[in-house]
């Protein structure tokens, strides 16, 4: 079977050569598809270059339409029967996609998910990564499962799932949100008939100063809990909805944190308004935060911090987010 590695591509001159040699360094038939979004430095021109040298990467150049207006013109012409995601920044192991399509192939599955590592350089050790647990999960159990991945571990990624091209035929990224993995996971989980979920680390997330998803504070974090409110409409079941709501909470929780981390740029009416409606969304909540159990151990923790003691629970959020 062949697989698609859809890359897009946006002022990562120092890090794509990287990233695209990784991915060829797996042993398997693939395809890697290079989307130049819009870049001003030598991004395409590297590209360029990669596919001049590699007759199996294919590059793309587009006006600059952000990461999932990317990821659609990818998957518009993708060949393989399998798809996956690398964002340019970031490296996979060298083998994580022949172990994940030897799993496919042997329970004939949609979907897998592995798991991603968060890491500070270019040189992070797979070779200790050893595959430790295989889950099956069959279609009454994955919707329940996308409310409680991180209880196996695992991200709202599509950068760490190996996905049937037929499975997700009909599906695009939504354009213009932050967080649009969040999205996208969830509508494939409404489709899926079989998953599996393997314990083993193949992408490595390299956080960088200036990325998307790490920026100190920006109001580009309000979108984190607007997809989720947005799922919320799409649920009637009561414990799901009790799980996005208080997922809603504790990322509006997050964001007051990094808001007062970084205060000096933001307006102090701003902080005091958005701490006044979190307080008043503990207290309502009190009960069920102390009770719902439904939710990963260590956002719960948090969460009954943040009702014992605000302040001191602000301090615990910030240590995590610090750089």
């Amino acid at each position: 079977m062949k697989l698609s590695v859809i890359v897009p591509v946006y002022n990562v001159a120092s890090y794509v050569e990287n990233c695209v040699k990784s991915i060829l360094s797996n042993n398997v038939d693939m395809e890697v598809i290079l989307v130049n979004d819009g870049s001003t430095d030598n991004s395409g021109e590297i590209c360029d270059r990669i596919a001049s040298e590699n007759n199996n990467v294919v590059v793309i150049h587009k006006e600059n339409g952000g990461l999932s207006s990317a990821r659609n013109a990818g998957l518009d012409i993708a060949k393989g029967d399998y798809i996956t995601f690398v964002d340019s920044d970031d490296y996979v192991s060298s083998t994580i996609y022949k172990e994940c399509l030897d799993i496919i192939a042997k329970e004939n599955v949609q979907c897998l998910k592995f798991r991603n590592k968060a890491v500070h350089d270019f040189d992070y050790d797979f070779s200790d990564c050893k595959l430790t647990e295989t889950l099956i999960f069959d279609n009454k159990q994955t919707l329940d499962l996308f409310f409680h991945l991180t209880d196996y571990y695992l991200s709202y990624s599509v950068c760490n799932m190996i996905l049937s091209k037929q499975l997700i035929s009909d599906l695009r990224f939504v354009e213009g949100v932050i967080s649009e993995d969040i999205i996208f996971d969830y509508q494939i989980f409404l489709k899926l008939e079989k998953l599996v979920l393997i314990d083993l680390v193949g992408y490595a997330y390299y956080q960088r100063t200036g990325s998307i998803s790490h920026s100190v504070y920006n109001e580009n974090r309000a979108c984190v809990y607007k997809v989720w409110e947005y799922i919320k409409t799409l649920n009637t079941d009561e414990n799901r909805i009790m799980h996005i709501d208080l997922n809603i909470l504790y990322f509006k929780f997050v964001n007051l944190c990094l808001m007062l981390k970084n205060k000096k740029s933001v307006p102090e009416n701003t902080y005091k308004r958005i701490k006044r409606e979190l307080l008043s969304e503990i207290k309502k909540n009190k009960k069920i935060i102390a009770a719902f159990k439904g939710m990963d151990f260590k956002r719960k923790v948090m969460l009954n911090l943040m009702c014992f003691n605000f302040e001191l629970s602000g301090i615990a959020i910030r240590l995590l987010y610090r750089k």
